[in-house]
């Protein structure tokens, strides 16, 4: 349970932020605006699986910090040459798991794998993660 648990929370911290309008990442570049999107930033979501509130803050390292009610979880972020977030747990995961976000205004989507379920998230300004 915990297993599928963290790696429905995994899928669902793939997001994004961006001021008016609705994108992908297209062209050339667009990973490099990705990544400066995030970084410093935090995204809180309700987990449409899960029902789960998370908070993921993405440091300006390429690191990221996971709290889910009564656990945090941190591990490494890049962004690729095609515009997908990938994720990798420090602990436990040896694979990547990536995503390409849709961004309308400052709402980010992202469909949740092996599943018709889609996560909405909304950006924060620098971390947001509680503290405690």
């Amino acid at each position: 349970m915990v297993r599928k648990l963290v790696g429905i929370v995994v899928s669902a911290a793939i997001v994004l932020v961006a001021g008016a309008g609705s994108a992908m990442a297209d062209g050339p570049g667009d990973e490099r605006s990705i990544e400066k999107l995030l970084t410093n930033n935090s995204i809180i979501y309700t987990d449409e699986v899960s029902g789960l509130e998370t908070t993921i803050y993405f440091g300006r390292f390429g690191n990221f910090d996971r709290y889910v009610p009564c656990t945090f979880t941190d591990g490494s972020f890049k962004v690729s040459d095609a515009g997908e977030v990938c994720l990798k747990d420090r602990e436990g995961a040896r694979t990547e798991m990536c995503f390409k976000p849709t961004i309308s205004g400052n709402q980010v989507s992202w469909k949740v794998p092996d599943s018709r379920t889609t996560n909405v998230a909304r950006l924060l300004v620098g971390n947001k993660l509680p503290i405690g």
